[in-house]
């Protein structure tokens, strides 16, 4: 794991191009995976940046977020929220055709801009 925080946001840069071109090519549960992951790199990021060090090895969105002790507006938090419940259900599927009803093209856009936001929030922090 990498002590740089600009390391972070280009690898959160770098998820968030990913899901944009797996939505392109519908392969949607796995773009909303990508958006988790880019809003994880990406507060790990800010986590290095406020406390310079290494956050802890977790995956929880809502833990990092928790951790930085910062306001964080609603609706970067219910973005956070929403991401950090859907990477297990994602990951781990117990109906992939389920899965595709609750992320629909239409979703997964909605989804994406709104990752997009909170990476936008975190690098202006």
């Amino acid at each position: 794991m990498t002590c740089n925080s600009e390391e972070w946001y280009k690898q959160a840069n770098f998820d968030i191009a990913a899901a944009i071109n797996m939505s392109e090519s519908s392969t949607y549960p796995y773009a909303v995976f990508f958006c988790q992951q880019a809003i994880e790199k990406a507060l790990k990021g800010l986590y290095i940046k406020k406390f310079r060090k290494q956050p802890d090895k977790i995956h929880s969105l809502v833990a990092i977020a928790v951790k930085l002790d910062m306001l964080i507006p609603n609706s970067i938090s219910a973005t956070i929220q929403l991401l950090n419940a859907a990477s297990i259900s994602i990951r781990y599927p117990p109906d992939l055709e389920e899965l595709f009803k609750i992320y629909s093209q239409e979703r997964v856009q909605d989804i994406i801009n709104r990752t997009e936001e909170v990476l936008d929030w975190i690098l202006r922090q």
